[in-house]
C-alpha cells in the first residue's frame, strides 16, 4: 500500500501545486528535502567514517531511486493483486536452447 500511495502522493503534489501557480514553492521544498538529505548522509558517513564520495549519491537517491522502486513496487502490487504468475521462463529458454543446438548439428 505504501508505495502506491507515495507514487500518488507525488502527482497528486505536483499536480496541485502546478494547478494553483505553486510551481516555484515546489521547487523550493525539494531542494530543502535534498539538503535535509545531504546533512544526514554527510552525518551518517562521517559516523561511520566511509568516503565523503558518498554524500553525493544522496541527491540520485532522493530524484530518483526512491520514485524509481515505488513505482517498482506499484506494478508488482498490481501484478499480485490481478493474480499473475512470476515467470522467468527459465525452461522455455532451455528448451528453445536444446532445439536451437539440435537443429545446428
Amino acid at each position: 500500500v505504501w508505495p502506491v500511495l507515495n507514487v500518488y502522493a507525488h502527482l497528486f503534489f505536483a499536480i496541485v501545486a502546478l494547478l494553483f501557480g505553486m510551481g516555484e514553492l515546489l521547487l523550493y521544498w525539494w531542494i530543502l528535502l535534498t539538503l535535509l538529505d545531504l546533512v544526514v548522509a554527510l552525518i551518517t558517513v562521517s559516523m561511520e567514517e566511509e568516503s565523503l564520495s558518498l554524500v553525493p549519491l544522496a541527491v540520485v537517491y532522493r530524484f530518483f531511486f526512491i520514485l524509481f522502486l515505488d513505482v517498482t513496487k506499484t506494478f508488482a502490487a498490481v501484478e499480485e493483486a490481478l493474480n499473475l504468475g512470476m515467470d522467468w521462463g527459465k525452461l522455455r529458454r532451455i528448451e528453445l536452447s536444446q532445439i536451437t543446438r539440435a537443429g545446428h548439428r
